[in-house]
């Protein structure tokens, strides 16, 4: 099992804070069948600032660490790229660390004020060869209350990754009906941990899994892991027909097939 999204790193945001308690993270995931991990600091969000050479020394030596301590996970370099103004420029400057260096990065929005550029800046990325994945949009308020929001994104070539604690209720219960909401529809494409502690904000890809499968049936799950291992071969994802959506809330969602 591959983990796309964790903030496994110390010293870089808000995610672990020493080696000891990274090394404590991959332990945990391990236990959980996780194999990969796709390492996801914070850029351009607050005071967070990780540029590709600064991730790339620290997943150097995660994984020796990893290695050592015979912990059977390989840390992948990424970057939780916050989608800001400062776009244009990143993009210049090379700041923009992809996954694994493949054509995929993870973009993060603003979680109460969606950035009023999030079609043009997607169409920026799109326009220089990058697929943006678009993380836990079933955490962001306006999504919550017009999940139409995802049509638009979706027409512009972004994909979009669930947060494993979203499904197991970890955010709240509309939260957990978003997310929920858009697995049954067929809009999500990845699923992921965004593990930042052991304890608060753990690894819980394998219980997220289970849920999705219990709810949804194997396909999708299987279809959810299937696009980890082809994003990280930087291949095409796989795609579930989605349904139309008609109305915009979640509380009055209807859909066709």
């Amino acid at each position: 099992m591959i983990d796309t999204h964790s903030h496994i790193l110390p010293y870089c945001d808000d995610g672990a804070g020493n080696w000891r308690q990274a090394e404590q993270m991959a332990r945990q995931a391990a236990a959980q069948g996780v194999k990969i991990i796709v390492a996801t600091p914070h850029h351009r969000k607050g005071i967070f600032l990780n540029r590709p050479s600064h991730i790339q020394s620290l997943v150097t030596r995660l994984n020796k660490q990893l290695s050592d301590a015979k912990i059977p996970i390989h840390i992948c370099t990424g970057q939780e790229y916050h989608m800001t103004s400062m776009i244009m420029a990143d993009l210049a400057s090379g700041e923009i660390q992809s996954v694994e260096r493949t054509k995929y990065i993870l973009v993060e929005l603003s979680s109460r004020n969606l950035p009023k550029l999030v079609l043009p800046y997607l169409r920026v990325l799109k326009s220089r060869g990058l697929i943006p994945i678009i993380v836990h949009p079933e955490r962001y308020e306006p999504v919550i209350e017009n999940l139409s929001l995802l049509s638009g994104w979706l027409r512009e070539g972004a994909f979009f990754q669930l947060t494993a604690g979203s499904l197991t209720g970890q955010f709240g219960p509309a939260v957990q009906r978003t997310a929920y909401t858009i697995a049954e529809y067929n809009l999500a494409h990845l699923l992921a941990s965004d593990a930042h502690d052991t304890s608060q904000r753990s690894n819980r890809l394998g219980q997220a899994y289970e849920m999705l499968e219990k709810e949804f049936g194997r396909e999708l799950s299987d279809r959810l892991k299937n696009n980890a291992s082809l994003l990280l071969q930087n291949q095409p994802l796989l795609i579930g027909v989605p349904k139309r959506l008609y109305r915009a809330k979640w509380y009055e969602f209807s859909f066709i097939k």
